[in-house]
């Protein structure tokens, strides 16, 4: 899940909180630990090229920054 932190006076993004998750018999469920630090790597390395990385929040919560 995405949430999204944006200026109401200018519209730019200023916030994004992404909560990894895993689909299991067709219902989505919380990511483990292991699967949510392999995505926020995988952020990481892909995102070096942008300016951007993502930290790892309390409950598996990743937050990007740039």
């Amino acid at each position: 899940m995405y949430f999204v932190t944006m200026s109401p006076a200018t519209g730019r993004l200023v916030g994004l909180r992404m909560i990894p998750g895993k689909m299991k018999k067709f219902r989505v469920n919380h990511a483990s630990r292991a699967d949510a630090e392999l995505l926020g790597r995988t952020l990481n390395r892909e995102g070096k090229r942008l300016g951007t990385h993502v930290v790892s929040k309390e409950d598996n919560v990743l937050e990007l920054r740039w």
